[in-house]
Protein backbone atom coordinates (compact mmCIF):
# COMPACT_ATOMS: atom_id res chain seq x y z
CA UNK A 1 0.00 0.00 0.00
CA UNK A 2 1.31 3.44 -0.86
CA UNK A 3 2.27 6.03 1.85
CA UNK A 4 -0.62 8.32 0.23
CA UNK A 5 -3.33 5.46 0.19
CA UNK A 6 -2.39 4.48 3.81
CA UNK A 7 -2.28 8.24 4.78
CA UNK A 8 -6.36 7.99 3.31
CA UNK A 9 -7.24 4.78 4.88
CA UNK A 10 -6.45 6.44 8.47
CA UNK A 11 -8.01 9.84 7.95
CA UNK A 12 -11.39 7.90 6.63
CA UNK A 13 -11.14 5.52 10.11
CA UNK A 14 -10.58 8.60 11.85
CA UNK A 15 -13.70 9.73 10.21
CA UNK A 16 -15.46 6.36 10.64
CA UNK A 17 -14.39 6.07 14.68
CA UNK A 18 -16.18 10.00 14.86
CA UNK A 19 -19.31 9.52 12.75
CA UNK A 20 -20.29 5.71 14.02
CA UNK A 21 -20.63 4.84 17.93
CA UNK A 22 -19.79 1.27 17.54
CA UNK A 23 -16.88 1.67 15.36
CA UNK A 24 -13.32 0.35 16.07
CA UNK A 25 -9.49 0.23 15.07
CA UNK A 26 -7.77 -2.71 15.14
CA UNK A 27 -4.43 -2.59 17.32
CA UNK A 28 -3.04 -4.67 14.22
CA UNK A 29 -4.17 -2.49 11.63
CA UNK A 30 -2.51 0.71 14.10
CA UNK A 31 0.68 -1.23 14.41
CA UNK A 32 0.84 -1.40 10.71
CA UNK A 33 0.74 2.27 10.33
CA UNK A 34 2.78 2.71 13.21
CA UNK A 35 5.61 0.76 11.79
CA UNK A 36 5.99 3.20 8.18
CA UNK A 37 8.56 5.45 7.60
CA UNK A 38 6.34 7.82 6.14
CA UNK A 39 6.51 11.46 7.80
CA UNK A 40 2.67 12.31 7.52
CA UNK A 41 1.46 8.83 8.18
CA UNK A 42 3.32 8.98 11.58
CA UNK A 43 1.75 12.18 12.19
CA UNK A 44 -1.85 11.04 11.67
CA UNK A 45 -1.13 7.91 14.31
CA UNK A 46 0.24 10.59 16.46
CA UNK A 47 -2.85 12.33 15.86
CA UNK A 48 -5.42 9.61 16.31
CA UNK A 49 -3.90 8.11 19.63
CA UNK A 50 -3.44 11.46 21.53
CA UNK A 51 -7.04 11.92 21.12
CA UNK A 52 -9.06 10.46 23.53
CA UNK A 53 -12.41 10.60 21.18
CA UNK A 54 -9.95 7.59 19.00
CA UNK A 55 -7.51 6.04 20.99
CA UNK A 56 -10.15 4.65 23.38
CA UNK A 57 -11.91 3.03 20.25
CA UNK A 58 -8.45 0.58 19.83
CA UNK A 59 -9.42 -2.77 20.20
CA UNK A 60 -7.74 -4.28 21.96
CA UNK A 61 -6.08 -0.80 23.65
CA UNK A 62 -2.50 0.11 22.60
CA UNK A 63 -0.19 -0.94 25.71
CA UNK A 64 1.83 2.03 27.35
CA UNK A 65 4.82 0.44 26.44
CA UNK A 66 4.22 0.68 22.79
CA UNK A 67 2.72 3.95 23.15
CA UNK A 68 5.95 4.99 24.68
CA UNK A 69 8.03 3.58 21.95
CA UNK A 70 6.12 5.38 19.12
CA UNK A 71 6.46 8.21 20.61
CA UNK A 72 9.99 8.47 21.31
CA UNK A 73 10.07 7.07 17.25
CA UNK A 74 7.81 9.64 16.23
CA UNK A 75 9.50 12.73 18.89
CA UNK A 76 13.13 11.93 17.57
CA UNK A 77 11.73 12.42 13.30
CA UNK A 78 9.95 15.78 14.61
CA UNK A 79 13.00 17.08 15.96
CA UNK A 80 16.00 15.86 13.84
CA UNK A 81 13.98 16.16 10.72
CA UNK A 82 11.79 19.08 11.11
CA UNK A 83 9.16 18.14 8.32
CA UNK A 84 6.90 20.17 7.47
CA UNK A 85 3.13 18.72 6.80
CA UNK A 86 -0.32 18.53 7.27
CA UNK A 87 -0.19 16.08 9.56
CA UNK A 88 2.92 15.65 11.07
CA UNK A 89 4.56 18.09 13.76
CA UNK A 90 7.83 20.62 12.95
CA UNK A 91 10.40 20.75 15.42
CA UNK A 92 8.53 24.02 17.22
CA UNK A 93 5.25 22.35 17.49
CA UNK A 94 6.48 19.00 18.10
CA UNK A 95 8.50 20.87 21.45
CA UNK A 96 5.20 22.28 22.48
CA UNK A 97 2.90 19.00 22.33
CA UNK A 98 5.94 16.95 24.05
CA UNK A 99 5.63 19.59 27.21
CA UNK A 100 1.91 18.16 27.21
CA UNK A 101 3.20 14.80 27.28
CA UNK A 102 5.65 15.16 29.98
CA UNK A 103 3.61 17.25 32.01
CA UNK A 104 0.29 14.75 32.35
CA UNK A 105 3.33 12.28 32.51
CA UNK A 106 5.18 14.17 35.79
CA UNK A 107 1.96 14.65 37.34
CA UNK A 108 0.90 10.37 37.00
CA UNK A 109 4.56 9.68 38.33
CA UNK A 110 3.79 10.66 41.45
CA UNK A 111 1.35 7.79 42.52
CA UNK A 112 2.44 5.56 39.32
CA UNK A 113 5.49 3.63 39.38
CA UNK A 114 5.55 2.62 35.68
CA UNK A 115 4.77 6.18 34.95
CA UNK A 116 8.14 7.04 37.03
CA UNK A 117 9.87 4.60 34.93
CA UNK A 118 8.87 6.18 31.14
CA UNK A 119 9.73 9.58 33.00
CA UNK A 120 13.07 8.77 33.44
CA UNK A 121 13.31 6.86 30.27
CA UNK A 122 11.95 10.53 28.53
CA UNK A 123 15.21 12.38 30.61
CA UNK A 124 17.17 10.29 29.23
CA UNK A 125 15.86 10.72 25.83
CA UNK A 126 15.65 14.53 25.95
CA UNK A 127 19.82 14.10 27.21
CA UNK A 128 20.65 12.21 24.31
CA UNK A 129 18.36 14.49 21.47
CA UNK A 130 20.23 17.33 23.32
CA UNK A 131 23.89 15.88 23.12
CA UNK A 132 23.77 14.75 19.97
CA UNK A 133 21.69 17.41 18.53
CA UNK A 134 23.38 20.36 16.65
CA UNK A 135 22.86 23.90 17.58
CA UNK A 136 19.17 24.65 15.67
CA UNK A 137 17.38 21.80 17.41
CA UNK A 138 19.30 22.11 21.01
CA UNK A 139 17.77 25.56 20.47
CA UNK A 140 14.57 24.37 20.20
CA UNK A 141 14.38 21.97 23.02
CA UNK A 142 15.85 24.29 25.45
CA UNK A 143 13.27 27.23 24.13
CA UNK A 144 9.83 25.32 23.12
CA UNK A 145 10.57 22.05 25.71
CA UNK A 146 12.67 22.92 28.58
CA UNK A 147 11.91 26.16 29.36
CA UNK A 148 7.77 25.21 29.38
CA UNK A 149 8.26 22.35 31.32
CA UNK A 150 10.05 24.25 34.27
CA UNK A 151 6.85 26.19 34.32
CA UNK A 152 5.73 22.93 36.00
CA UNK A 153 6.25 22.89 39.84
CA UNK A 154 9.07 20.26 40.79
CA UNK A 155 10.06 19.08 37.13
CA UNK A 156 13.29 21.53 37.11
CA UNK A 157 14.30 20.12 40.34
CA UNK A 158 13.84 16.33 38.50
CA UNK A 159 16.02 17.84 35.84
CA UNK A 160 18.55 19.61 38.28
CA UNK A 161 21.78 17.24 37.68
CA UNK A 162 21.96 19.25 33.67
CA UNK A 163 23.46 21.85 36.03
CA UNK A 164 26.72 19.64 36.37
CA UNK A 165 26.90 18.45 32.49
CA UNK A 166 28.25 20.92 29.57
CA UNK A 167 26.51 21.51 26.99
CA UNK A 168 23.58 20.68 29.16
CA UNK A 169 23.80 22.99 31.96
CA UNK A 170 23.85 25.62 29.39
CA UNK A 171 19.96 24.57 28.38
CA UNK A 172 18.92 24.31 32.21
CA UNK A 173 20.19 27.65 33.28
CA UNK A 174 18.13 29.06 30.48
CA UNK A 175 15.02 27.07 31.09
CA UNK A 176 15.32 28.34 34.55
CA UNK A 177 15.88 31.74 33.53
CA UNK A 178 12.83 31.67 31.35
CA UNK A 179 10.72 30.49 34.67
CA UNK A 180 12.33 33.02 37.37
CA UNK A 181 11.50 35.71 34.52
CA UNK A 182 7.75 34.81 35.11
CA UNK A 183 7.49 32.61 31.96
CA UNK A 184 4.44 31.24 31.54
CA UNK A 185 2.18 29.55 28.60
CA UNK A 186 -0.56 27.17 28.51
CA UNK A 187 1.62 24.30 26.84
CA UNK A 188 1.36 21.98 29.89
CA UNK A 189 -1.26 19.25 30.53
CA UNK A 190 -3.04 19.29 26.70
CA UNK A 191 -1.89 15.76 25.99
CA UNK A 192 -2.37 12.36 27.55
CA UNK A 193 0.41 10.82 28.86
CA UNK A 194 2.70 8.32 27.34
CA UNK A 195 2.33 5.68 30.25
Amino acid sequence: MSQISTLAEIVATRERLRSEAIARLGLEKLREWMRSEDMEVLGCVYHTIGDRRYDSRIEPALSADERDLFLKRYFTRCFREDPKGQWCNSRYSAGWDLVGWLTALWKESKADPKSQSFLAGWKEWLRTLYLEGDEPLRECLTNATLEHLFETGGIAKYFSDWKDEVPLSEAYVRAMDWSKRGGRSPLGGSRRSAG
